[in-house]
């Protein structure tokens, strides 16, 4: 992993002009976010190098995948304002968490979400929605305001029985 996106940029040929003509998340599918956020974690991590990992379950109809899975939970990253959270909700369905993050061009916002996830049924979960430049707290394994009654995971930060879970 880069630890810098515009070197990360630099090196997957992305030129300068099209940097200052699109939104710098929206550059490379949305890929920079992901940068970004790999980076601000892997910066904020000053007293203690944690891995950073991520989780991929593939199936002959679709394939989801997980950002960066943490001690405090799954995060999902999006570049823009919207987009499915399909893989958050198979993979909250796989592990019994009750806490998804995603991290996108929002406005921070935390709710109870209610989905149906196919071949696992009704799934009942908090989704803390924040804004991208909130990425590096979620590295400090002493911050409280995420954790509340049952969202942070003991153990494995893995699933059991995930396919292609890794490490960053």
């Amino acid at each position: 992993m880069f630890v810098d996106v515009g070197l990360a940029l630099t090196a997957a040929g992305v030129r300068f002009q099209e940097i200052q003509r699109t939104d710098p998340l929206q550059v490379l599918a949305g890929r920079a976010a992901e940068m970004f956020v790999g980076q601000q974690l892997r910066g904020h991590q000053l007293h203690h190098r944690a891995p950073i990992h991520f989780w991929v379950a593939e199936s002959s109809k679709a394939n989801a995948e997980i950002d960066f899975v943490l001690d405090v939970g799954p995060v999902e990253v999006k570049a823009g304002r919207g987009g499915s959270l399909k893989s958050l909700h198979q993979f909250l369905a796989r592990s019994n968490r009750s806490l998804g993050i995603r991290l996108f061009a929002g406005e921070l916002d935390d709710r109870k979400t209610q989905v149906v996830v196919p071949t696992y049924g009704r799934l009942t979960y908090r989704l803390l929605s924040l804004p991208l430049y909130l990425a590096g707290y979620l590295a400090n394994p002493e911050i409280t305001w995420l954790s509340s009654e049952g969202s942070r995971p003991q153990g494995n930060a893995s699933p059991a029985g995930a396919a292609g879970n890794g490490q960053i």
